[in-house]
């Protein structure tokens, strides 16, 4: 399972639990709104665990963050959820990980070149050669090839 189908299988759950809760039985009272807290509370972290920052989702949720009636915030959490859920099935947010990834793999090989100018060539291949692993790695995981045997231990060219 890729790090986005986890991400989705999360955000699945969560959404599966507010439709079930609204489906529900109104339960009046502190059970029903301590439910109700505790859901809003894990899809505000769900979308600020898994959301980039200063994108569109977080900032909508930081829109409603102060707002005290769960009975409003809860929904309105739940619809971004929802639009986060689907562009990480649609592949629209894997664009800009990769962005991500791109920009720290630049950064690992930039200190590798200043390494080599101040002539620590040594340091220098391992930092190039530990982004070239995470970026052969990240390759992996986007296309499915698993990088682990099922031991957990992770897989190595043999001798």
């Amino acid at each position: 399972m890729t790090d986005i189908e986890k991400m989705v299988a999360q955000l699945d759950e969560l959404i599966r639990q507010y439709e079930e809760f609204i489906r529900g039985p109104r339960t009046e009272g502190a059970d029903g709104s301590n439910q109700a807290r505790v859901l809003v509370s894990r899809l505000e972290s769900a979308i600020d665990r898994l959301a980039l920052p200063n994108s569109s989702y977080v900032k909508q949720l930081d829109l409603h963050r102060s707002e005290k009636r769960t009975r409003f915030k809860i929904h309105d959490v739940y619809s971004i959820a929802l639009g986060l859920r689907d562009d990480l099935k649609e592949g629209w947010i894997a664009a800009a990980i990769e962005i991500v990834h791109a920009n720290t793999h630049s950064d690992y090989l930039e200190m590798s070149e200043a390494l080599i100018r101040s002539g620590y060539k040594d340091a220098a291949a391992v930092i190039a050669g530990t982004a070239l692993e995470v970026h052969v790695r990240a390759l992996c995981m986007k296309h499915g090839v698993d990088t682990k045997l099922s031991d957990g231990a992770p897989k190595r060219q043999p001798p």
